[in-house]
């Protein structure tokens, strides 16, 4: 697995003797580091409840931007086609897209974020999550000490 993410530059290997060490090569790091602003720095919200949508051609254009807004929070209903809140930054792999803002606010919208993102799945993982660690929040509320076992 780690021979794997070298070759695929998300990791870089020194060998020495018969030892190998590896470290986040740049394409790693970059990635690591925009995650974790993602996940642990958001912006602040100031959403408007309107949406971006990005229209990508045919072609490498659409291939290389493909994962880079998947990462970034860019759902897509149709190929070529991507939405996002507006005010989510665009990034730069996708920054020749053709770019619009829409409104959500009735049924056309709702259905436009239904088929960009798995909405009925992620609310049912998360019911999941919820009830499977029900016990654990109730233990923690009534003040039970927790043990590693």
């Amino acid at each position: 697995a780690m021979s794997r993410l070298a070759a695929d530059g998300w990791l870089a290997r020194e060998k020495v003797g018969r030892n190998s060490f590896y470290r986040l090569a740049d394409k790693g790091r970059q990635t690591f580091e925009a995650a974790t602003r993602h996940i642990y720095d958001p912006p602040p919200s100031d959403w408007t409840g309107r949406f971006e949508l990005l229209l990508i051609g045919n072609g490498e254009d659409r291939d290389v931007s493909r994962e880079a807004l998947r990462n970034a929070g860019f759902g897509s209903p149709l190929p070529g086609v991507w939405v996002a809140p507006s005010g989510l930054p665009v990034p730069e792999e996708a920054a020749g897209a053709i770019r619009l803002e829409v409104s959500a606010e009735d049924d056309s919208g709702r259905r436009l974020l239904s088929a960009s993102w798995p909405l009925q799945r992620t609310a049912d993982a998360y019911l999941k999550f919820m009830t499977t660690f029900e016990p654990l929040r109730a233990a923690i509320a009534r003040g039970t000490e927790l043990s590693e076992t």
